[in-house]
């Protein structure tokens, strides 16, 4: 509704006076409800019971403030431009100091310091004198210039006596390069000079194992030596390769190849030898060779039976990897050193091993040749 009249309000210590005429009384009371809410609503963020108790928390909050900045004024003053963290370095440093301290260590640092002064005093002196002494030598413009020409001709002879000094190598692009590069040499040399003594004991020892000898004796020594290893460096490998080739036919044929190696040998070997002989066995390789009580090794045996066993070798090898591959085996001379008797009986052994596996005979003796094709005598 409306209302034309003055009306007060007090509540909550609060009193308020409208004058109206023909308003809107109801948003005014409503405005005025809001107003108590959110009074309301301060005092309990304040945590206080009345505006008066707000007053009072705002009077102490700046009188606090205005206390805190004011402590903050003598706090500042105190650090005297430093920091905290400054101070406190400080002061850690000062108790770190010795509690007390001997007054001979004073008296001793009141000597330090005042000799220090009276340094300082005489010093302070010479260079007034030098100042003195500079003053009254070119106290006049000309006594400068005759100074300065006669440095000047010092200067004009310093640089031409550079220019006849050795200049720097095309190699290094600087003269601390230069210098760099020479200390390392000079150290390297020193090293080499200390290692020099220990390096002629040893040649003096070695000269004195080399004895008589010439170095050329020496040198062929190991010349031999290496020939030696390399031709059984050689032979090994061709060894390896065999090997290899071997256990992949081996592999191929699915069968041990050597499973009745030994008695073959032993069959071959009496055949050629006529029986005279037993051949036995370590494993697959053949071990002594015995005559009438008499054994021996493989190496020890004659021409004529170390030949034989080693034509019994190679066929039975060729015979047990050979067959079913298409092979052939190559044989040099391979009746030089048998008797009649026995190169009958080689050859023989020969052509019947050829009808099943080609063998290729390198001679150079005809009627071996003509033995091993139509079994003349």
């Amino acid at each position: 509704g409306t209302a034309t009249a003055r009306v007060s309000v007090q509540a909550a210590g609060i009193t308020l006076t409208v004058e109206s005429g023909e308003e809107d009384v109801d948003a005014l009371f409503r405005s005025i409800a809001d107003d108590r809410a959110a009074l309301a609503r301060l005092l309990e963020a304040s945590n206080a019971s009345s505006p008066k108790d707000v007053r009072e928390m705002a009077d102490k909050h700046r009188d606090c403030t205005a206390e805190a900045a004011s402590h903050k004024l003598i706090y500042d003053g105190l650090l005297q431009g430093k920091t905290f963290e400054q101070w406190e370095t400080e002061v850690r440093a000062i108790e770190n100091l010795p509690a007390t301290r001997d007054l001979a260590v004073i008296d001793d640092e009141i000597g330090r310091i005042t000799k220090q002064l009276t340094d300082g005093d005489s010093q302070a002196a010479r260079h007034a004198e030098s100042i003195k002494d500079w003053e009254s030598r070119f106290k006049d413009l000309e006594t400068l210039a005759e100074r300065w020409l006669e440095a000047k001709n010092e200067l004009g002879i310093a640089v031409a006596l550079l220019a006849t000094l050795p200049t720097l190598p095309e190699d290094f692009g600087s003269v601390k390069e230069f210098l760099r590069r020479l200390a390392d040499a000079q150290r390297e040399l020193v090293m080499k000079q200390r290692e020099l003594p220990g390096l002629r004991q040893e040649f003096g020892q070695l000269t004195g194992e080399l004895g008589d000898q010439r170095s050329e004796d020496v040198t062929e020594k190991a010349a031999s030596a290496q020939r030696v290893f390399n031709r059984a460096q050689t032979q090994g490998r061709a060894y390896l390769r065999i090997r290899q080739e071997l256990d992949r036919l081996a592999g191929a044929a699915g069968v041990d190849p050597l499973a009745n190696f030994s008695d073959r040998v032993t069959g071959l070997f009496s055949r050629i030898t006529g029986g005279a002989a037993a051949l036995e066995f370590k494993g697959q390789l053949p071990a002594s060779v015995g005559r009438d009580a008499v054994s021996l090794p493989p190496d020890r045996l004659s021409h004529g039976g170390g030949g034989a066993l080693a034509l019994a070798v190679r066929l039975a090898m060729a015979e047990a990897y050979l067959q079913g591959h298409g092979g052939f085996i190559m044989l040099d001379d391979p009746l030089v050193h048998f008797d009649k008797t026995r190169m009958a009986v080689a050859a023989d052994v020969l052509r019947t091993f050829s009808a099943s596996t080609q063998v290729l005979i390198f001679t150079c003796h005809d009627h071996h040749a003509e033995r091993l094709e139509d079994g003349s005598p």
